[in-house]
């Protein structure tokens, strides 16, 4: 083995963070009338992790640390998880959080990210809630489990205000029932928000697949806004900042992935890291990352190999960083091991 490849294997197997080319992205105009099919993406990233350690490595623990605790791991499943700011009118921010639990009614469950405390819990409709977001007055959700027909729904966040208060004074659940009609969308695997954009992608085992963005509107419609942007197999959550798409990707009971893609320059390396198993959506608040993982719920605690029974939490800029350049974080010789994974 040449010296070029043993240090190469070196860079990988002391740490968890590999160099992969970033993603493109193409905008696309919907012309008024257009059909529901968009525009094709060129190949995205694709990180392989095979060769870091099964459980987390020290990178992710110096980004990410325990957070607030996730309630109803017992019988119901964490999905998406978005930032409802100033929830309460009073300046308060609530981590809003869908769980499912199959043959059941699903839940929005309320965390407070300063105090880490459980706010309240609202029953809805059944729903997989892989996709939520709060976008000005409305929340986003998924609207079943996806299949064929991937459709959101709309709730009211006065409606969900209101059920929401009364189940942190009483200690109920309220019923929220959703507002109009579901709507057709392109996927529902995950959802990510930016100002009155949603970001919709969707979950696949093996290829790499698509997201896109929408404008929500002032009643809570979707308009197709940018896209295609290519995702990584797998692809359960995502963050979307000014300048990086961060994808958080399961691997099924082993260890997950992030991987940190540069928007603006394709050619930028990003960063690849191991996380704990079976990691599902993100949101920000507060310049934090939160990160909710199923792998604590009920149904996946005996098969995970590390479940996680709360909210992982760590800075934005610390997880930024680490796809700041390639001389950062294993320079040349990660970046030829990450080539060659490449598929």
């Amino acid at each position: 083995m040449s010296l070029r490849y043993r240090t190469a294997l070196l860079a990988v197997l002391t740490g968890s963070v590999v160099v992969v080319p970033a993603v493109g992205a193409a905008a696309a105009e919907r012309p008024p009338g257009a059909p529901t099919l968009l525009p094709t993406a060129p190949s995205g990233p694709r990180c392989d992790v095979r060769s870091a350690p099964h459980e987390p490595a020290d990178t992710y623990t110096k980004v990410f640390s325990r957070g607030p605790g996730v309630p109803h791991l017992a019988q119901w499943t964490p999905q998406g998880l978005s930032t409802w700011h100033n929830w309460d009118g009073n300046g308060h921010n609530l981590l809003l959080m869908g769980m499912y639990r199959r043959g059941a009614q699903s839940y929005l469950v309320g965390i407070n990210p300063k105090t880490g405390k459980h706010v309240g819990t609202v029953r809805t409709a059944p729903s997989h809630f892989g996709s939520l977001g709060v976008v000005g007055r409305w929340v986003i959700g998924q609207d079943t489990t996806g299949g064929p027909k991937p459709a959101v729904r709309r709730y009211s966040t006065t409606n969900l205000r209101a059920a929401m208060l009364n189940s942190k004074r009483h200690g109920n659940k309220p019923y929220l029932t959703s507002t109009g009609s579901p709507q057709r969308v392109h996927s529902v695997g995950f959802m990510a928000v930016t100002g009155k954009s949603v970001w919709l992608g969707k979950h696949s085992k093996a290829k790499p697949t698509t997201m896109y963005r929408y404008k929500v509107d002032h009643n809570g419609h979707l308009q197709q806004a940018g896209g295609a942007w290519k995702v990584p197999p797998r692809t359960q959550g995502l963050l979307v900042t000014k300048d990086q798409f961060v994808f958080a990707s399961s691997q099924g009971d082993g260890a997950g992935k992030l991987t940190v893609v540069d928007r603006a320059q394709p050619n930028t390396p990003a960063a690849c890291v191991s996380t704990p198993s079976m990691p599902e959506n993100m949101t920000i608040d507060g310049g934090k990352v939160y990160a909710s993982y199923e792998s604590g719920a009920g149904q996946y605690t005996k098969q995970a190999s590390d479940p996680v029974r709360d909210l992982r939490t760590g800075f934005l800029r610390s997880l930024i960083n680490l796809g700041a350049g390639a001389g950062g974080i294993g320079g040349q010789a990660a970046a030829l091991v990450a080539h060659n994974q490449l598929p």
